[in-house]
């Protein structure tokens, strides 16, 4: 089961009475005994990816693939060291309430918390990176700090930003930044890895489309929405701005999604001639204003989408002719057609057709396409992720009668081949990284899904790093961040 659902409710409670009835009571610092933090500086790479995204796309199964830094070695103590790989860590100097994953320039975002807060909230801000004045304004504008950090621990703009909302991705040596008293006033600008901004907060911050990402550059183009254009108060109109501000492409655009290549779906509801698909330069690539399609998304020069009225997959090419209608049954049968690597599993999570309608049962199992069982119908909930499937037996009087969380459910790994990988109580996160280390919370340890202690899995779920830590990060560009008891660590993943 999904832990963060259960959660929800208990941190808008938590959050609603944090004001009134807070504890003071800082996270500690703590002191490493460790090797500190040493970079040697080599040769860069011209060549390498300038693209720093900490958070690979879910449309794209091709984005965020992590590139090995050659610039950056750290010296730090060896955690790990097996037969492809090994992993290094090093302390972080300073006193932080958060660290994100390190670009591969070694620079990562920093949150310190000077408002008192209950044990509870902190730990919270630290497992889910709670974006504190944008989720219930549980910490008060000015009450706390956002910045840059190297991995030395030197702080880059030091409470330059303190009414941060929100915050991108990197991307291309920018970060985009949603500054202001409230989302309705606020306003969207660049800054770079020293923490200067490079373009003016002078962009709509929060779109009435809230499920539009933040802003980022793409071969050096970015939408943005301006809050001197607009359609209506849901409807706002977006262009294009270079790596200067300029702007490339008019505010003329009402963006229904965005791609990670540049393209975005346009459109206005009630208005079909308006739907397209739009490149970074304003042309628009595809008409969409006949028939019903949508879930697009990008796979190499191809352009996926689902036909919503025959529930069918197709493709276009990205110079908007038509690769082949939507005739296909499953996207993975389309990318097959295509060539493509197939994403997710060929087989179906379903429930056992003997017994598919009882309320709570444990009938969900897993069948392959002739139908034969591979994972046996026996669990609540099953989910496929990072190459396996995360099985789950519930035991609901164990909730009612409110013991620990360890006895709520009871977990089961398989891979493909319905074989049992592992057992135990314990939460996984979702990674679709090449490395497919995956961090997990182990609940016997008398922690849950959002305090840990997190311990780190390879992709045949063995154990890599033992769970230790309040808090530990997916690995992107081969760097990942930990904290231990207030104290935080960078760790490296070397490959052999």
């Amino acid at each position: 089961m999904k832990l963060k659902y259960i959660f929800s409710l208990v941190i808008t409670i938590i959050l609603a009475f944090s004001l009134v009835a807070c504890s003071s009571d800082d996270v500690d610092s703590g002191s490493a005994p460790e090797t500190s933090v040493v970079m040697q500086t080599q040769t860069p790479n011209n060549n390498a990816a300038t693209n720093n995204d900490t958070v690979s796309e879910a449309d794209d199964p091709q984005a965020g693939q992590p590139t090995p830094p050659p610039s950056i070695v750290i010296q730090g103590e060896t955690i790990y060291s097996g037969d492809s790989f090994s992993i290094v860590r090093a302390p972080i100097p300073g006193n932080f309430d958060f660290i994100s994953t390190f670009n591969e320039s070694g620079v990562a975002r920093y949150t310190r918390i000077f408002y008192d807060l209950s044990p509870i909230l902190r730990r919270i801000a630290v497992a889910e990176e709670i974006q504190w004045n944008q989720h219930q304004r549980a910490v008060p504008s000015g009450q706390f700090e956002v910045g840059f950090v190297n991995v030395f621990g030197e702080i880059l703009n030091p409470g330059n930003f303190d009414d941060v909302i929100a915050v991108g991705q990197w991307s291309e040596g920018f970060l985009a930044v949603v500054r202001g008293e409230s989302e309705d006033n606020s306003r969207l600008g660049f800054v770079n890895m020293d923490g200067e901004t490079v373009i003016p907060f002078e962009f709509r911050g929060r779109t009435g489309n809230v499920t539009l990402p933040i802003p980022r550059f793409i071969n050096g183009r970015a939408w943005v929405s301006h809050p001197d254009y607009q359609v209506n108060d849901f409807n706002h109109q977006w262009g294009v701005i270079d790596t200067n501000g300029n702007v490339l492409v008019p505010f003329e655009h009402v963006i229904q999604q965005i791609l990670p290549n540049g393209f975005v779906r346009v459109g206005i509801i009630g208005n079909d001639a308006s739907r397209a698909i739009v490149d970074s330069s304003g042309n628009r690539v595809i008409d969409l204003s006949e028939g019903w399609l949508d879930n697009f998304r990008v796979a190499d020069n191809y352009l996926l989408y689902q036909n919503m009225n025959n529930s069918r997959f197709g493709a276009f090419r990205t110079d908007g002719s038509v690769a082949t209608p939507a005739i296909h049954e499953s996207e993975n049968s389309l990318r097959s057609y295509l060539g493509l690597a197939v994403v997710g599993s060929s087989l179906e999570i379903t429930r056992d057709p003997a017994n598919p309608f009882a309320t709570g049962a444990a009938n969900m199992g897993v069948v392959d396409e002739s139908g034969r069982v591979v994972v046996p119908f026996a669990y609540n909930d099953i989910f496929f992720r990072n190459g396996f499937f995360h099985a789950a037996r519930h035991n609901t009087q164990a909730l009612l009668d409110e013991r620990p969380m360890n006895e709520w459910y009871d977990s089961f790994i398989y891979d493909e081949h319905g074989n049992l990988l592992r057992t135990g109580t314990f939460e996984i996160r979702e990674n679709n990284l090449p490395t497919r280390l995956v961090p997990y919370a182990d609940l016997d340890m008398g922690g849950n899904g959002f305090e840990g202690p997190f311990g780190l899995m390879d992709g045949s779920a063995r154990t890599i790093l033992q769970p230790e830590y309040d808090h530990l990060s997916l690995f992107t560009n081969n760097f990942a961040v930990a904290m231990r008891n207030g104290q935080w660590y960078v760790l490296q993943l070397i490959e052999h």
